[in-house]
């Protein structure tokens, strides 16, 4: 008994390509029911992901580039005579959820990617900082970054984020399971 094709497609299209062919073996093996497979798929999913991430990340490199996300929204708001902003109404604080959701993308980034890529790396984490600042703009808009600040922030975080991973390139050859 097998499960089901289209199943395994999902599952296999989630699971970072370095332990798709582990993971979706060990599965097949226990396969007893549709229902007990998507359970145990959705299971394994996080740990396998976050094995990947904690496997694929250096602390050090990580570090730097959070540095640097968070530093080019702050230059980029003093740059642009925003200092009402980061000091008046929370900037600093403010500047850290891009900077948050732009370093899960880069994470995500080094547990999904076969091979290294800075630019695509940085401009899709800093594309998802976008969306997560629209979503904000849409539910809370005293809690946005201004939308200046955001998109010159996020082209000197282009620029050093790629610089760095071109630097200290994620460690993508190592297969998990």
């Amino acid at each position: 008994m097998s499960p089901p094709v289209h199943l395994e497609k999902v599952f296999g299209w989630l699971l970072p390509r370095a332990c798709r062919e582990h993971v979706l073996g060990d599965l097949h093996e226990r396969y007893e029911s549709p229902r007990q497979y998507v359970i145990e798929g959705l299971s394994v999913l996080a740990p396998v992901i976050g094995s990947r991430i904690r496997r694929t990340t250096d602390g050090n490199v990580l570090l730097m580039e959070i540095f640097a996300l968070y530093a080019s929204f702050v230059a980029a708001a003093l740059c642009l005579r925003q200092k009402e902003f980061l000091y008046e109404h929370a900037g600093f604080a403010r500047v850290a959820i891009p900077t948050a959701i732009a370093t899960m993308g880069l994470l995500f980034s080094n547990a999904y990617s076969r091979r290294p890529r800075p630019l695509m790396a940085s401009t899709s984490s800093l594309a998802l900082a976008f969306f997560g600042q629209a979503a904000i703009f849409g539910l809370y808009p005293a809690s946005a970054v201004p939308f200046n600040v955001m998109l010159v922030g996020s082209c000197m975080s282009i620029l050093f984020v790629s610089a760095l991973r071109m630097l200290f390139p994620p460690i993508t050859g190592q297969k998990v399971g």
